[in-house]
């Protein structure tokens, strides 16, 4: 089976994939701005895939995710996988110590909105190829890699899967994007989710 895996974002989305429960390749889309750019270009290099954008054009989120899903759409086609996993969204309030409620006032609407659209786009590109997909949450795919509780800080456990997939892969990553996206395909190869 193979299986590919997303860790999407508006500024930076990357991807695994595994092959009968091996990892065989992974990478990061990253779209950026350049003043000088009067159309857009893809570069492909191992393990990098960048979009440079006008800068006015990078600037309008939904065309950054456009460009994303584009790609992301020429990578299914290429590696042909039975299977894609990527990470649900959410909105992560913050505890307000005053009135001991979660406070949703904090939250960034804004990313949260970018990251729905950008969802729904693959989601939609998914279903229009015919290839079966899961949408995992956080706390269900890092289960894989060890029992995180509510204490943990976001940037504690992306350093440590990090560490983790590079231990178990023998690689250097030092974008938590990344690793974040072979942790999902991991846990999905683990848990025969087909």
């Amino acid at each position: 089976m193979k299986i590919l895996a997303l860790d999407q974002s508006s500024t930076a989305t990357a991807y695994s994939v595994m092959k009968d429960g091996k990892l065989v390749d992974y990478g990061l889309i990253k779209p950026k701005s350049s003043k000088r750019a009067t159309e857009v270009t893809i570069k492909e290099e191992p393990h990098l895939i960048t979009i440079t954008m006008p800068e006015e054009e990078y600037d309008t989120t939904l065309l950054r995710i456009s460009y994303i899903c584009d790609v992301v759409k020429k990578l299914v086609k290429k590696i042909k996988p039975n299977h894609v996993a990527f990470e649900e969204i959410y909105v992560a309030p913050s505890f307000n110590p005053v009135t001991k409620r979660m406070d949703y006032s904090r939250v960034n609407i804004s990313g949260f909105r970018s990251l729905s659209r950008l969802q729904g786009q693959l989601s939609r590109i998914l279903w229009e190829l015919q290839i079966p997909y899961d949408i995992i949450l956080e706390q269900t795919w890092i289960t894989a890699f060890g029992k995180y509780n509510s204490k943990t800080k976001r940037e504690e456990r992306k350093a440590d899967v990090m560490a983790r997939v590079n231990e178990m892969y023998g690689l250097d990553i030092t974008a938590d994007d990344i690793s974040d996206a072979i942790g999902i395909a991991y846990y999905v190869s683990q848990s025969q989710i087909d």
